[in-house]
């Protein structure tokens, strides 16, 4: 059995993409008018972005796990509700693995296998590890 885990490249991907979707809309609410309500609501909203940033994503990474079984896939994560996923090697209809310029920016790629009635995306890991992975289930060698 052999065990992975997400490299800290991938704990930073997940902090830009969060800055990069509340940002804006921070700045648009504080840009609306200086009245209460809407300062109020940006200082919510930053504190949501702070708590996400700085608790929720370290959490989820910390606890993000993948199992390469003698026969299966196991995906364990869960800041708050822990989260199991297993995928059968003999029920695995698809892998999919995925690579987006900021992915490959960072030297990551995104996995997701596909059963019957199940879906397992696994957030991106190194490349090495992704193409051992995907031999594992019996994706593609390439």
């Amino acid at each position: 059995m052999k065990e992975y885990s997400l490299p800290v490249r991938t704990l930073l991907l997940w902090r830009i993409r969060l800055t990069a979707v509340a940002a804006p809309i921070i700045a648009a609410v504080l840009c609306l008018r200086p009245k209460e309500i809407f300062v109020a609501a940006a200082g919510f909203l930053s504190a949501a972005f702070l708590f996400f940033l700085l608790y929720y994503l370290p959490k989820l990474h910390k606890s993000y796990k993948i199992v390469l079984g003698d026969g299966f896939l196991a995906v364990f994560y869960g800041a708050f509700i822990k989260t199991e996923k297993i995928i059968p090697q003999n029920r695995t209809i698809i892998s999919h693995r995925s690579v987006t310029p900021l992915l490959r920016l960072m030297k990551l790629e995104r996995l997701c296998f596909s059963a019957v009635r199940k879906n397992c995306p696994i957030a991106p890991v190194d490349g090495g590890a992704a193409k051992e992975i995907l031999n594992h289930v019996g994706g593609c060698d390439d």
